[in-house]
C-alpha cells in the first residue's frame, strides 16, 4: 500500500485504510460475495470528497499475495486518474 497508508482494524467505522493519496478513500472488503455498488458507496459515505476505491481480497489470498488482490472504481474516476496521469508525463517531458 501507499508508504504511509496505515490500515484500521476490522469492524472499525470510517475509513479501512488512513492516510491515504491525497484525494483517495479506500476500502477493503474481505469476501467473495458483496455488491460493488454498496461497497464504493460505503467508500463514498466515508468521504464524499474523495475517489472511492475498492480493494478486494478474494478467499484464499492473504497479505503475502497482496499484489493479486483486485481493485474496483467508477469508470468516470478511472478516466480522470488516467487523463491526469497522462497529462503529468507530458508535462515532465516539455520541461526536460
Amino acid at each position: 500500500m501507499a508508504p504511509y497508508a496505515v490500515p484500521v482494524g476490522a469492524g472499525e467505522s470510517g475509513e479501512d485504510i488512513l492516510n491515504p493519496p491525497e484525494g483517495l478513500v479506500v476500502e477493503i472488503k474481505a469476501r467473495e460475495t458483496v455488491s460493488l455498488v454498496s461497497a464504493l458507496g460505503q467508500a463514498l459515505r466515508s468521504n464524499a470528497d474523495a475517489i472511492p476505491v475498492v480493494i478486494w481480497r478474494h478467499n484464499g489470498q492473504g497479505e503475502a499475495s497482496m499484489d493479486d488482490w483486485t481493485v474496483t472504481m467508477r469508470l468516470a474516476d478511472f478516466e480522470n486518474l488516467w487523463r491526469d496521469s497522462d497529462r503529468e508525463k507530458r508535462n515532465r517531458s516539455t520541461s526536460s
